[in-house]
């Protein structure tokens, strides 16, 4: 395995100002031709040393990782392990839940809180699986997700969606009859009734004890799903021992980040740990 850095610069001045810097001291180029030929060397170069190498994407962004893997994977072997790995990982948790209290992947409905490559790779691996297990075709499966950003809920009249994302934008007429025109994760979560929450937000704490108990109550006899993914720690959601405490043990948690077994109630619950690093090729 070679570990390969692509430097496109980098918008830090103080980097750009430092003379022991050793990094290209150029604006960093995030988009466009320049950056789509600089990758495209990169990866024919790859072929050409080394005919049917493996190239494994890591850390492209949102503006990129989709698009990039689109272009390639139906030429060369290749891997995005935010979008895929991530993915794969997230829908085994789900799965495990699922058979766990002998639920259907089709009853749920999923929030996803940061709709970035991670987020957006999940919701792809899931609508794969709604439809291999449950024979529900993608345009309804792709109905069971909102999906919350930067800006709140993902609208189909915002200009700034990536085209994965359109796919799962909301219409107007979506939230008609909603209270209040806020349409942030509270808002959603009262309204939506999501069963699964998603976490590639990096918004620590930005899941409350409301918010946990309002998903409680509409999983109704079935446990809901919290899955606060992002890392490291220090940027998770919410932590493992605050959900079970909130939920009074009524949910299953998976995490981006190794913790310690929770205590309730006399009992030690393991934390699952839904990685991408669990799958690497």
């Amino acid at each position: 395995m070679l570990s390969v850095v692509l430097d496109v610069g980098t918008d830090n001045e103080d980097l750009l100002n430092d003379e022991l810097y050793l990094g290209l001291r150029e604006k960093r180029t995030h988009s466009g031709p320049k950056y789509d030929g600089f990758v495209d060397a990169f990866v024919q170069a790859t072929q050409n040393l080394w005919p049917g190498v493996f190239v494994h994407f890591e850390d492209f962004g949102r503006e990129n990782a989709a698009r990039l893997l689109d272009k390639y994977r139906p030429d060369i072997p290749c891997f995005n392990d935010d979008i895929q790995g991530t993915g794969c990982v997230v829908l085994a948790s789900v799965l495990a839940s699922m058979k766990a209290q002998d639920a259907k992947l089709k009853d749920q409905t999923f929030l996803v809180h940061g709709a970035g490559t991670a987020g957006m790779g999940i919701a792809e691996w899931i609508v794969r699986a709604l439809g291999d297990i449950d024979g529900v075709d993608e345009p309804e499966a792709k109905k069971l997700f909102w999906l919350i950003d930067k800006q709140g809920l993902l609208f189909d009249d915002d200009d700034d969606l990536t085209e994965h994302q359109k796919a799962y934008a909301r219409s107007r007429d979506d939230v008609k009859g909603w209270k209040g025109d806020k349409y942030d994760l509270m808002d959603v979560v009262k309204q939506a009734k999501p069963t699964v929450i998603i976490g590639t937000s990096a918004q620590k704490g930005s899941w409350t004890e409301e918010l946990v108990k309002t998903m409680v109550d509409a999983a109704g006899d079935k446990k809901a799903i919290f899955l606060p993914l992002s890392n490291p720690t220090r940027l998770e959601e919410a932590t493992p021992d605050d959900i079970i405490k909130w939920s009074n043990n009524k949910a299953h948690v998976a995490t981006g980040s190794p913790f310690d077994p929770v205590e309730f109630d006399g009992k030690k619950i393991e934390i699952g740990e839904a990685n991408n690093a669990l799958c690497y090729p």
